[in-house]
């Protein structure tokens, strides 16, 4: 099995309201593994999940939601590029299950469904402004993902930032094996529901 690299990322505005909480954890590992084929490295990986759960322009519920707080946001990324991360609040936590880098066609036909009907909006470009007042608050209030992992024990419980305190807890937890086997337990439903999917197309 690959070494886990768990990240800690902080949300805003209306994705922090939807999910409870304000901030998300990741494995970074898991992720790059599932599309390979969409990001350079976990550095490219990560970038794009910071962009979109920044300043995401779209927020959905997940269509293959398990659970009350399952959304998709998504986000243009340039010209050429959109995001999408999907974050899950699972038995009180908040995780991103989910995150890929597609062609701006994928986010055009995104808004064509939103048209359409077919997806749960529930969060736009204008609910997500009047929220987080986008006129550099986020800019101003963003920082770095803060690895789950600090260099030193000592220097995390020396501070008292709440993300390198909650990083600490959350390393204790994997300490004991229990995220691991929680990303363990998301990875095999994944692969269970990919498994179902290949049964229904044969």
């Amino acid at each position: 099995m690959s070494e886990r690299d768990l990240k800690i990322f902080e949300l805003y505005g209306k994705l922090a309201e939807l999910l409870g909480d304000k901030e998300a954890i990741a494995d970074l590992t898991i992720l790059l593994e599932r599309h390979p084929e969409m990001f350079r490295d976990k550095q490219d990986l990560e970038e794009v999940i910071q962009k979109v759960i920044n300043e995401p322009e779209i927020i959905i519920k997940n269509p293959n939601a398990r659970s009350d707080k399952d959304f998709i946001a998504a986000k243009q990324l340039d010209n050429k590029k959109m995001g999408d991360v999907g974050l899950r609040n699972d038995s009180g936590i908040n995780v991103i299950f989910h995150a890929n880098k597609k062609k701006i066609e994928e986010f055009e036909r995104l808004q064509d469904k939103i048209e359409k009907g077919k997806v749960q909006v529930v969060g736009t470009p204008t609910s997500y402004t009047q929220a987080q007042s986008l006129d550099g608050l986020v800019q101003e209030n963003s920082s770095p993902a803060e690895p789950i992992i600090p260099q030193t024990t000592n220097q995390c419980q020396s501070t008292e930032d709440p993300i390198l305190q909650r990083a600490l807890e959350l390393q204790t937890k994997q300490q004991k094996g229990e995220l691991e086997n929680f990303f363990t337990h998301q990875e095999e439903n994944t692969n269970e529901s990919k498994s179902k999917k290949g049964e229904k197309q044969s």
